[in-house]
């Protein structure tokens, strides 16, 4: 049957021998250092803390239901005191679809390292959907130094995030999306970074890592993306085009990479790193007249071409690839308004030609503006 629990639960641990056949709500906090293992139909919970008082690893909490709903935060931290020693952080691992209920939302497992570099934690895994109660209402953190982060399911394709956040003041081990993301911001720190799906942020997406894989079927759209790697780090960005409404930023070492197979289209574009092409790209940035800095050198067996109205900027000497900059092959080569032909160079903004079927009293509404080198 269904399990209710409505006071403030204190337990060493708390367990279902068994999946329930129905409901799980507990309506009060659950505190129990052992760890919490809840199955039933569907679970909801307001809050549960498997944290260490001692030295000791953090409790592991596991939720499984159709639907998992959270009204508060999932916290699974360890304790260790001494010079060197270390404990995890608990497993927090959601079976089920996942909806947020409430406005801020943190899961977790924060380990105490002892100064081991590149500290492996155990992981938070949400294996399903995750969705906010209401569109753009809200905000889920997930933290943990040396965590693996694994979302299976998309998010926010029922109701949209406002914020997603992962490593705001830890850095996760790895960062895995395996489905589509839909949110108002997004901002994900981790040592590496894999993007499996699309991506739709109406403002800025942050990408701070190592290591960063966008999976062929992760078309991005921003307003922003502002892409951070450090020395050595590796980009790499399959065959779903970047759509960014304002500035493509990526900074960080020069010593680092980028391996770009998307076409990408942006108000300006800025690459910090070397770039090897994969497969013939476009870089446009000519609705906001931008400018394309590539501050590295372009390598690959493939195209590069530039289409902007302002300037190609830091193409850097080692090019052995064809970059190809239409502005230097734009303006009206011929025009016989009585027969509405038009040629005119690949790079001839549409502005010119509007212009000079305006000037002959053609309605633009009604005739094809020309398309790079052809006639019409």
């Amino acid at each position: 049957g269904s399990i209710q629990l409505d006071a403030i639960l204190r337990a060493g641990s708390v367990a279902t021998s068994q999946a329930s056949a129905g409901a799980i709500e507990a309506t009060a906090a659950i505190y129990a250092p052992a760890g919490v293992s809840l199955a039933g139909a569907t679970v909801k919970v307001t809050g549960i803390d498997t944290s260490a008082a001692t030295n000791a690893d953090g409790g592991a909490i596991s939720l499984a239901g159709s639907t998992i709903t959270l009204t508060g935060n999932l916290t699974a931290k360890g304790a260790a005191s001494g010079v060197g020693a270390n404990h995890k952080g608990g497993a927090i691992t959601l079976t089920g679809n996942v909806v947020l209920d409430g406005s801020l939302f943190t899961l977790r497992n924060d380990p105490v390292t002892g100064g081991i570099s590149n500290y492996v934690n155990n992981p938070i895994t949400i294996q399903g959907k995750l969705d906010g109660q209401s569109a753009s209402g809200q905000t889920l953190v997930l933290e943990g130094e040396g965590t693996p982060i694994t979302i299976t399911g998309a998010i926010g394709s029922g109701a949209r995030l406002a914020v997603f956040d992962t490593g705001r003041a830890t850095a996760p081990g790895s960062v895995n999306l395996n489905g589509s993301l839909k949110s108002d911001a997004t901002a994900i720190t981790g040592n590496t970074i894999a993007l499996g799906g699309a991506v739709d942020v109406s403002g800025a997406l942050r990408l701070n890592g190592a290591g960063i894989t966008l999976a062929n079927a992760a078309t991005v759209s921003a307003d922003s993306l502002n892409i951070l790697l450090p020395l050595s780090g590796t980009l790499v960005i399959g065959t779903g085009a970047l759509k960014i409404g304002n500035a493509l930023i990526q900074s960080g070492a020069a010593s680092g990479s980028i391996a770009l197979g998307a076409s990408v289209t942006a108000s300006s574009v800025s690459l910090a790193a070397p770039v090897a092409l994969t497969q013939s790209v476009v870089i446009d940035t000519s609705a906001a007249s931008g400018n394309v800095q590539l501050a590295s050198a372009v390598n690959g067996q493939a195209d590069l071409l530039v289409t902007g109205d302002r300037d190609l900027l830091a193409i850097a000497a080692q090019a052995p690839l064809p970059i190809v900059d239409p502005r230097g092959c734009s303006g009206i080569v011929e025009y016989e308004p009585t027969e509405l032909v038009m040629t005119a160079g690949a790079g001839t903004p549409l502005a010119q030609v509007q212009a000079a079927l305006a000037e002959r009293g053609h309605d633009r509404r009604r005739h094809l503006a020309v398309a790079a080198g052809s006639r019409r």
